[in-house]
């Protein structure tokens, strides 16, 4: 039978972790790590939000994907979690069977290709083995702890690996425009400059790009993330990825890519081909992939990044 057959899934209104306070933290907060029970921190209870309630099955749609918990304490979810209800009464050995069959189902997905659409239709067995309920949880309470392990992130670079550009996102160029097509106006003209983000002026055509994409000048490997739709001239190599990139990731990648910029000058520019076959050093996820959850994580719990 399927999941949607078995359970009500819903995808809740989520919450950023850096818009919660912590002055007398209650409530678990689920976010798409693989790690702690899908716990990645706890919070302030929320007036006029209530908190989804213990007993739940959450399932990371992205990042640690197809990760699957049963909650025991109340809980939040940030972006890209879903819940799972039983349509019937369930046991805890039962839930916890289901996470472990859920989970299983992990090579189907990476990075590129989320569970957003898809897990309503993935298939469990359709009776649970009589040896499940044979299991003594006692011996087993690391699986339904409420401890939440809260630590500093560590950024060493040792078990990091190389990825190439072109594996990872849509790599197109940008455009000529001639100085006598466009006026002053408000949107973001994005040029080789090192400084302002990229953004040279802002002018009054239409956006030739979408936000969420990150920006590199042919002089000097200047990178960045725009956040908002742009013009950018033939200087400007255009990184895309939706399924990938958000604000957090986005300015993670930019770090990176910039500590490049040592190779990259005046008299040897940066290039379209050249964008295609550099090689970044980033975090690894088991599965071999990069490890997004991860950079996203980093960037959330830096100082100052609920200015971002």
């Amino acid at each position: 039978m399927k999941i949607k057959e078995l359970f009500s899934i819903i995808k809740p209104k989520p919450l950023e972790l850096i818009n919660t306070t912590k002055l007398n933290p209650s409530v678990n907060f689920v976010s798409r790590t693989g790690e702690n029970n899908g716990v990645s921190d706890c919070v302030d209870a929320i007036n006029d939000f209530a908190p989804y309630s213990a007993g739940c099955i959450t399932i990371a749609l992205g990042g640690s994907v197809l990760s699957a918990f049963v909650q025991n304490k109340d809980f939040y979810v940030s972006f890209h979690v879903a819940i799972l209800i039983p349509k019937k009464r369930m046991t805890l050995l039962e839930k916890l069977y289901y996470c472990c069959v859920i989970s299983h189902n992990k090579y189907r997905y990476n990075y590129g290709r989320q569970a957003n659409r898809t897990l309503g239709n993935i298939e469990l067995p359709d009776k649970i083995p009589e040896w499940i309920y044979k299991i003594d949880l006692k011996e087993y309470s690391s699986l339904i702890t409420s401890a939440v392990k809260v630590k500093k992130m560590d950024i060493s670079i040792e078990n990091w690996k190389y990825f190439k550009l072109s594996d990872l996102f849509e790599i197109n160029p940008g455009k000529f425009y001639y100085s006598d097509e466009y006026n002053n106006g408000s949107v973001h003209y994005v040029s080789a400059t090192n400084t302002n983000n990229g953004i040279s002026k802002c002018i009054d055509l239409a956006p030739d790009f979408n936000k969420n994409s990150i920006t590199i000048g042919k002089i000097g490997c200047t990178t960045f993330y725009q956040n908002r739709g742009f013009c950018a001239t033939s200087d400007v190599t255009i990184l895309s990825n939706n399924n990938i990139l958000n604000k957090y990731i986005g300015l993670f990648l930019s770090t990176i890519i910039n500590k490049e910029n040592y190779r990259w000058n005046y008299g040897r520019q940066i290039r379209l081909n050249n964008c295609k076959k550099m090689m970044i050093k980033l975090p690894s996820a088991i599965d071999g992939n990069p490890d997004w959850q991860f950079m996203e994580d980093y960037i959330k719990q830096l100082p100052y990044t609920d200015k971002i």
